[in-house]
């Protein structure tokens, strides 16, 4: 076997040099650097997430000092009532009516599994004016009762009455089947 020449051995040192680096890019440098870019995009979505949930701890902390506020709050409304309630109902629902021009209602009752009866009321009404029907309404919502406004229907009637019909839920606690539950 011949010698190599100077020019052959600086060719091959130059070649050992560049396939060592090109290994070294191939092998650990671009590995290396897609794990740092998957880790930062890691480290962003988790800092997304960390900043979403501190929002969500932020809004439930706001919420349970809104909920203290509302317990220590003196509201006059009364906690739901036992059942059957519905001559209190009549009465509070005949009292707000008695302002308007005619009104009928009508009740249906259904009980869940867990002992609350949903007493629904549909109100059919006229007033002489939208003012009228709002403060019904007001009324009805803020009353010492408490409810829920499930529906509200409001029209031009005839001889400039404005006629409206809500569905209203009030609901009760089946105190038989609460006190059975709890034995």
């Amino acid at each position: 076997m011949r010698k190599l020449t100077i020019r052959e051995r600086v060719l091959l040192v130059v070649l050992l040099i560049l396939a060592a680096i090109s290994s070294y890019v191939l092998l650990f440098y671009q590995p290396t650097q897609l794990k740092v870019k998957n880790l930062q995009d890691e480290i962003v979505q988790k800092n997304e997430t960390i900043l979403q949930l501190q929002e969500m701890v932020d809004k439930q902390q706001d919420m349970q000092k809104e909920l203290v506020l509302l317990q220590n709050e003196d509201s006059g409304r009364k906690a739901m009532p036992y059942y059957d309630n519905i001559q209190n109902v009549i009465f509070q629902l005949n009292h707000i009516l008695s302002k308007t021009n005619q009104y009928a209602v009508n009740f249906s009752t259904k009980e869940n599994e867990n002992g609350i009866v949903e007493r629904r009321a549909g109100i059919p009404f006229s007033c002489s004016s939208y003012e009228d029907v709002k403060e019904v309404l007001e009324q009805i919502n803020t009353g010492h009762i408490p409810c829920f406004i499930d529906s509200v229907n409001i029209r031009e009637g005839k001889e400039g009455n404005v006629e409206a019909e809500i569905s209203v839920i009030y609901f009760e606690y089946n105190k038989e089947q609460t006190e059975t539950e709890t034995q």
